[in-house]
């Protein structure tokens, strides 16, 4: 979701947010359950599982597993 619409939904139900909303969001990937997409909308470099994901940019990663 970008953040225009966030705002939106966040005024027509009366839920009130920080000014900036959550930058980076992880999203199941919905062909591949082994995969997740990692948007990152903030104004700078973040890192997701080892992964530095660009600003303003998204990668689709590989969800760890966790060997029992």
């Amino acid at each position: 979701m970008n953040e225009k619409l966030i705002r939106l939904a966040c005024a027509k139900t009366k839920i009130t947010t920080f000014d900036t909303p959550a930058d980076l969001i992880v999203t199941p990937h919905l062909s591949d359950p082994s995969k997740c997409w990692v948007f990152n909308y903030g104004n700078e470099a973040r890192e997701w599982n080892g992964t530095t994901v660009p600003a303003k940019d998204f990668r689709c990663m590989a969800i760890p597993v966790k060997p029992r």
